[in-house]
């Protein structure tokens, strides 16, 4: 496919200080886009040209509070969006469509600490994301309506492969093959895509600390989970919620020392260290099962090796990652199939 995509923006951000500690800031974005596809699936459907996009506009308000010189505080509220685009694979001329975008409002609370003459640094951020639109691909969909017919038609989940159309449909209506090849009685696929809604609630923290000189630690914790709004079990959208698309939670931690060589430079050796929580891969709006739809968390060591002239010029460093060389599932189906009944 080829495609073409033009954008305008705008956007003016102010901020204004109530008093010496306190301060309020404001912003807006206008963004108009104009894009198109052109759809080159030779032997599917003719090649055509999608026109889509449109105009949209964000906003953010937020309130900074400077309590002391070692405590910051804020809130904030702001916009987002992710623009529009195409179902990327189609089968039918009815499936050459525009999608929309997605739209989402972030609500978030905030602090950064600083202690003990700025050795140790606290920040920590509590959020919660509301989504009013959210794509997501429906997977076991057929379209039951002749692939020349401009409109798809409702989305069919048949039983899966041999299964055919409900007779009442233009493609479960037609007869037979009358050779070998494949039976158009079973409709064609689609990749379709639906709005499902949903919210995100979590935290992020972090802390940096310099107990001595030379010496630097870090850690860190971030928590989420994602609650979606559809409550009808058998609405395609529908996700449960022991579905997790991402980890819920994400840890790290890391050291770092220098040690000066005379007036040669400085070499500076660190470790880190990152964990990811488990997620699923199962049929996302069934219980998911374990151990049958889990991809399982893992914990993975980096370290790296840096060395600094003395006059700060240039620098060089070896790393490693994954330094035991630990195995880990980065993409993994389900270990068994669930079959209706």
């Amino acid at each position: 496919d080829l495609f073409t995509s033009e954008n305008r923006s705008a956007f003016l951000h102010v901020d204004y200080k109530l008093t010496d500690s306190l301060s309020v800031s404001g912003g807006a974005r206008y963004y108009d886009e104009k894009k198109t596809n052109l759809f080159q699936h030779i032997g599917l459907v003719p090649i055509t040209t999608v026109n889509f996009g449109g105009d949209h506009f964000d906003y953010m308000i937020g309130l900074d509070w400077q309590a002391s010189d070692n405590v910051f505080l804020y809130t904030q509220t702001a916009t987002g969006f992710q623009s529009a685009g195409v179902t990327p694979r189609v089968f039918t001329v009815g499936q050459i469509q525009s999608l929309p975008g997605e739209e989402v409002t972030n609500y978030e609370i905030g602090a950064k600490f600083d202690f003990f003459d700025r050795k140790l640094r606290i920040n920590s951020a509590v959020f919660y994301m509301d989504y009013g639109k959210r794509l997501v691909n429906v997977a076991g969909v057929t379209q039951c309506n002749l692939a020349s017919d401009p409109d798809p038609g409702p989305p069919f989940f048949l039983g899966g492969q041999g299964t055919f159309c409900p007779p009442n449909t233009p493609a479960g209506a037609l007869p037979p093959p009358m050779g070998p090849g494949p039976d158009p009685r079973t409709g064609s696929p689609w990749f379709l895509y639906q709005n499902a809604p949903g919210t995100v609630e979590g935290f992020e923290s972090e802390v940096l600390a310099f107990p001595m000189e030379n010496l630097a630690l870090n850690a860190s914790v971030g928590y989420n989970k994602f609650e979606g709004d559809q409550t009808l079990t058998t609405a395609p959208n529908f996700r449960h919620e022991s579905a997790l698309l991402q980890p819920e939670w994400n840890i790290s931690a890391g050291a770092q020392y220098g040690f000066n060589v005379g007036g040669a430079g400085r070499i500076t050796p660190r470790i880190d260290w990152y964990y990811q929580g488990y997620r699923t891969n199962g049929t996302q709006g069934l219980p998911q099962r374990d151990p049958d739809d889990i991809v399982p968390g893992f914990g993975l060591w980096n370290a790296r090796i840096n060395y600094d002239t003395a006059d700060g010029d240039w620098q060089i460093g070896l790393s490693v990652i994954n330094l035991f060389d630990k195995f880990y599932w980065q993409q993994l189906g389900s270990a068994t199939q669930r079959v209706p009944g």
